[in-house]
């Protein structure tokens, strides 16, 4: 059985970077609502742009290591800097998607704010509903998955929650100055910023 500590840690760590987005995106679409809108699409961009980025990054990782290619050490490096040109993929997608029909700073950096609650979901969601189904006696997923689940720590979720926090905040800057490039037409800094 998952401990109910672990449970609220799951919640926490999905809850609190949403209430880091609400802020921000209240904030945000008051200044705004009297001008455009199209926010909250700017959000799902946010979101499905992670999901996107993630999903093909590691289909193709999963692709590189099955085919057994060299030093583990350059492949390290190689992913860091593999993943990195995603993550700016993903976020650039979104940014350009929301200024597609009308250019908005605010849209730019609501799609940041959907990039980091992206990340809590992405990360957290799939082993808060396997822990729910731990606990109800329906899972059926591998025994590796469930030792994960069971042998994480209270406290790293609660950490892990703040941490997902900092994610938002973070990709929130990082989609602002994106925009901002992507807005002043100067494509190529909108992509090496991230």
């Amino acid at each position: 059985m998952v401990s109910t500590g672990q449970m609220m840690g799951y919640v926490m760590a999905i809850l609190l970077p949403l209430i880091a987005v609400l802020i921000p995106f209240y904030i945000l679409w008051k200044q705004s609502s009297k001008v455009e809108r199209g926010m909250l699409g700017a959000i799902g961009y946010g979101i499905m742009g992670y999901f996107w980025q993630k999903i093909i990054y590691y289909f193709l990782k999963k692709l590189a290591l099955s085919a057994n290619i060299g030093n583990l050490d350059v492949l390290a490096v190689v992913d860091v800097l593999v993943s990195g040109i995603f993550v700016a993929a993903g976020l650039y997608w979104g940014v350009y998607l929301t200024n597609t029909k009308q250019r908005s700073l605010y849209r730019s950096t609501t799609v940041g704010l959907g990039f980091g609650l992206g990340v809590a979901l992405f990360y957290y969601g799939l082993p808060f509903y396997y822990a729910i189904r731990i606990n109800v006696g329906a899972y059926t997923g591998t025994d590796t998955a469930k030792a994960i689940i069971l042998s994480t720590s209270t406290a790293s979720l609660y950490l892990d929650a703040v941490r997902n926090i900092l994610w938002v905040l973070v990709y929130m800057g990082v989609a602002f100055w994106v925009g901002k490039n992507h807005l002043e037409k100067k494509r190529l800094t909108a992509w090496l910023m991230p």
